[in-house]
């Protein structure tokens, strides 16, 4: 596994929660000559809708694509399985390092609310032929020079990470159908809409017909959210074709591939680096989990967890949220998991290049 040191984007740590006072600040910067933007309509929330705007139900579609959009292509790193990768020589200590056996992992799936946020990462699907491209202002720490500055096919009621409160760090997730591109923003904040602006500290825009070239991105890890987010409709077909992203507190402060970046702070060659792979052990039975619990545990086995930001405990599995759908009891029983249960494993086998997200 080739280690790499120099970040191109650091991130706040997921998971803290922003300042009144700091975002009082940039709505003072904004509402100096702010002028009114048009309202957009959405076709539907989380997996699409028909023409009339109303959403379709969830198995209307193929499954493992967005209202018919495939999720990047099959032979991108997303798609790729791991379980004949050989295991990575150092996974022993960088499981050690995360807590082992100590160390349970947090399935942050369902419809519990935390302080008024309910977890997970919603996925808006909207028809850019039928609504109105918005210009983003992007500012802060990153801002323009680390975004695709648009337009985007935001909308007034589009689901935020951590609806219906403001906790985590509020990535707005869209597809487009019109020419099946995804739209990803970090740290967007509705409340500028109340003086006319859409605001975010970044964004980002993603072939999902491609998804094997590096760009701007609204992750610690360079990499798309969208690639890594398991939805609840795959998960009610039965099957999740694509690697599950995961955020941990002791990320290393270097990156691997196919992470481009890391917001770690952990010492390098102890704890794991960013975009590194974990597979669910042989002798841990995906069958043995209930319901939507188990489709999720196969594809940790299948396509494994791929490292792609920093936050508060060892390892934090997220997933779609639309709302509704998700079987509290059945996605709580892979709390029981430890990290003793999973191991590291050597990607490179997969990789052709640095430069590319593709594999062999």
């Amino acid at each position: 596994m080739n280690v790499r040191t120099t970040s191109v984007l650091r991130r706040p740590r997921r998971g803290r929660r922003r300042t009144v006072q700091a975002v009082a600040v940039v709505a003072a910067a904004l509402v100096a000559g702010c002028s009114a933007s048009a309202t957009a309509d959405p076709v539907g929330p989380t997996g699409g809708g028909g023409a009339s705007g109303t959403p379709t139900t969830l198995l209307d579609r193929p499954v493992n694509a967005v209202a018919g959009c495939p999720v990047f292509a099959p032979d991108s790193v997303w798609h790729s399985r791991v379980e004949t990768l050989p295991v990575d020589s150092r996974s022993a200590g960088w499981i050690a390092h995360l807590g082992g056996i100590s160390a349970n992992v947090r399935a942050n799936i369902g419809s519990v609310l935390w302080q008024g946020s309910r977890p997970g990462l919603p996925v808006n699907v909207v028809d850019s032929s039928k609504v109105p491209m918005q210009t983003m202002t992007f500012s802060g720490e990153y801002g323009p020079a680390a975004s695709y500055n648009g337009p985007y096919p935001v909308f007034d009621g589009m689901r935020v990470e951590g609806d219906p409160g403001v906790a985590w760090d509020q990535h707005v997730l869209l597809v487009d159908t019109k020419d099946c591109s995804a739209y990803e923003l970090f740290l967007y904040q509705p409340w500028a809409r109340s003086i006319g602006r859409w605001y975010a500290t970044n964004g980002a825009r993603w072939s999902l017909s491609d998804g094997t070239r590096p760009g701007p991105s609204v992750n610690a890890a360079g990499t798309p959210h969208i690639a890594g987010v398991p939805r609840l409709e795959e998960v009610r077909a039965g099957r999740v074709d694509h690697l599950l992203h995961a955020c941990s507190s002791l990320v290393a402060s270097d990156f691997t591939w196919p992470a481009r970046a890391s917001d770690g702070a952990g010492r390098p060659g102890v704890a794991p680096p960013m975009g590194a792979r974990l597979r669910l052990r042989a002798e841990v039975d995906p069958a043995s989990f209930p319901g939507q619990a188990g489709v999720l545990a196969r594809a940790m086995r299948e396509h494994g967890v791929l490292l792609n930001d920093s936050c508060h405990l060892p390892l934090v599995i997220t997933a779609d949220n639309p709302g509704a759908g998700w079987n509290d009891a059945e996605v709580a029983t892979l709390n029981r998991l430890t990290l003793a249960d999973f191991e590291f494993v050597d990607q490179g086998p997969l990789r052709i290049s640095e430069l590319s997200w593709r594999t062999r």
